[in-house]
């Protein structure tokens, strides 16, 4: 896959304490729930096994983020004439540059995209593509990994400029 880069790709991988609390706790309430006995045993085994192993052990998580972008490049006809201008939709000439532009960076991603994901499969690599929120959410784990962020109210929206400190409640 790295033979095959044309362009920028940035490899980060991120190391996290692992806290299993949540799990313990999970597979203790719902284990008397279970249809069987031997069920239940072998659910209060595992909370048992999983609690031993965070006792005894600095547990780590890792997380491998690979970050492709796509900057924008001017798109013209074979003429040189910029193709946007042969439109007559009502916009001007530098909106339907900009849209051409986006939709152009937008299907040369996609396309890297597929071929990381076709290329690191035989690895044993899944790639999953992330949403501007999903995106946001880590890069703000990463920035502060010790503080659980709420997406809906911690951050600025994706796409937002912060300019200033948050202040009661808003973004300016």
């Amino acid at each position: 896959w790295l033979h095959s880069l044309t362009a920028p790709a940035q490899i980060l991988v991120r190391t996290q304490r692992l806290d299993l609390s949540a799990q313990i706790t999970d597979l203790d309430q719902r284990a008397p729930t279970l249809p069987h006995p031997a069920l239940e045993a072998a659910a209060r085994e595992h909370a048992d096994y999983l609690a031993d192993l965070a006792a005894g052990n600095d547990l780590l998580h890792r997380q491998v983020l690979l970050v492709l972008r796509e900057p924008r490049a001017s798109v013209t006809s074979r003429t040189g004439v910029g193709i946007w201008r042969t439109r007559r939709d009502g916009r001007d000439a530098d909106e339907r540059k900009g849209d051409a532009e986006h939709r152009a960076a937008e299907a040369r991603l996609a396309r890297r995209l597929n071929e990381a994901t076709e290329l690191l499969h035989p690895a044993g690599i899944t790639v999953t593509p992330l949403d501007a929120e999903q995106a946001t959410a880590v890069l703000a784990s990463a920035c502060n990994p010790d503080r659980l962020v709420d997406t809906t109210t911690d951050l600025a929206p994706p796409d937002g400029v912060i300019t200033a400190a948050r202040d009661e409640g808003e973004w300016s």
